[in-house]
């Protein structure tokens, strides 16, 4: 990686007026580091844009994303956002990817959280917003305690595409001929149950 888009971060981290104690980093992504700070006595998660970043007004745009999806009950919810120092502050998610989790959950819960998971895109569908990375690796959609699903990292989602997240879901996960997780839920769930949730 070209060092010049390392951004390192003192602890504590200043924002807005007031010290967050960073605890650890928990991911690292081209354009942005996300950080677990504490704020008072609250864990937070802080999102913190990289020097050079590649993203035009990267933290502008998510907060305005972000702040959309949160009228839908959508994503982690924010915070606020430093400008002076191109962060944003959110609920820290404490939850595993959809696609690890789905290898060991049994069909009840499995079903349960596919349709929650097609029920938020469908409300990000309805308010205009396209995600664009819900797809793939399944990185961006966490299931924490009580089965609980988080759609998170609106960096690249944007509010002029035309959408498709509840489409893109269901061809990933229902109907993928070839996809390994798309085949573990077919095995678990029967096709009365799958067309259910796909209606």
């Amino acid at each position: 990686m070209d060092p010049s888009h390392i951004r390192t971060i003192p602890n504590p981290f200043v924002f807005n007026g007031r010290e967050l104690v960073v605890q650890t980093r928990i991911s690292s992504g081209r354009s942005s580091d996300v950080y677990r700070v504490k704020d008072g006595q609250n864990v937070r998660a802080l999102k913190i844009e990289k020097t050079k970043s590649p993203r035009v007004n990267m933290v502008k745009k998510e907060v305005n994303n972000l702040f959309a999806a949160n009228a839908v009950n959508v994503g982690p919810r924010f915070f606020e956002a430093d400008a002076v120092q191109k962060a944003i502050l959110m609920e820290f998610v404490d939850g595993e990817p959809f696609g690890t989790w789905a290898i060991r959950a049994e069909p009840k819960k499995l079903l349960l959280v596919l349709k929650k998971i097609l029920g938020q895109a469908r409300r990000l569908d309805a308010a205009g917003i396209d995600h664009g990375q819900l797809a793939g690796k399944m990185h961006n959609i966490l299931v924490g305690k009580k089965n609980r699903v988080t759609i998170i990292d609106f960096e690249k989602a944007s509010q002029n595409r035309k959408t498709h997240n509840e489409r893109q879901l269901q061809g990933f996960l229902l109907r993928n001929p070839g996809g390994k997780l798309a085949g573990l839920i077919r095995a678990r769930l029967n096709p009365k149950q799958i067309k259910a949730i796909t209606n």
